[in-house]
């Protein structure tokens, strides 16, 4: 990114763009499932699809393109990620049978960075829905799930919940979650046996409380806010 310099570690460099570039491949798999399975036309190539071929390029998700070059990768995949999300995921949730309305995705949640469990889990007696899609084939049987909540005291159920902690998140040092007004001081961590999809329940508590306790039950999908949780289960 300067003169008389080189970028070397092709498997190494810009690690945050190689991790865009997979979030985002996941959720293109994922959206488009989706999209089949309820039934909603394909129509014209979205523009996240340009965006991700753009990505494969030798000097993009290999990371050895200069900075501004980066910036326009970064650019063009979280455009073609907000007008997808716009215009064809979210209207295809809220279709029969799901009906998912007000769905938002934390796509900062490596960093522990989520508006929707700040805004929505920050009160007593809250409640809010985290929609998990698994675009794998195959059942998996140990998917860790991480979920930032503003709080110690956030409780989950839903089907295929094993067990589930809640710890505090990790200092994050010179990143973008320092100066985040949405960044969570604790982490919900859920270990979930999935075949197509589940729907988790994160309550709070009536009055706040240092005492952590997990049940596992079915959660049906009556809610109006959701968070969408998709990729390959890790």
């Amino acid at each position: 990114s300067a003169e008389h310099e080189m970028w070397t570690g092709y498997y190494t460099s810009r690690p945050t763009l190689k991790r865009l570039v997979r979030i985002m491949s996941n959720y293109w798999s994922a959206a488009r499932q989706l999209e089949f399975a309820l039934g909603v036309p394909t129509g014209e190539l979205p523009l996240m699809s340009d965006a991700l071929a753009v990505a494969q390029h030798h000097d993009a998700v290999s990371g050895t393109a200069r900075q501004h070059v980066t910036f326009d990768y970064v650019r063009r995949l979280v455009a073609g990620y907000n007008d997808d999300f716009t215009t064809r995921l979210g209207p295809a949730l809220a279709r029969k049978p799901l009906l998912l309305t007000n769905v938002q995705h934390c796509l900062l949640s490596n960093v522990s960075v989520c508006p929707a469990t700040k805004t929505f889990l920050s009160g007593n007696s809250s409640k809010l829905f985290v929609t998990v899609w698994n675009p794998s084939v195959h059942h998996v049987f140990d998917a860790l799930l991480h979920i930032p909540v503003p709080r110690a005291d956030v409780t989950v159920t839903g089907r295929g919940v094993i067990r589930a902690s809640v710890f505090p998140s990790p200092v994050q040092v010179s990143d973008y979650s320092n100066n985040n007004s949405d960044w969570q001081p604790y982490t919900l961590a859920v270990l979930l046996s999935i075949n197509r999809h589940s729907v988790l329940t994160l309550r709070t508590p009536n009055s706040s409380s240092t005492a952590i306790t997990f049940r596992g039950s079915a959660a049906g999908i009556n809610g109006r806010r959701h968070i969408k949780d998709n990729g390959t289960p890790h």
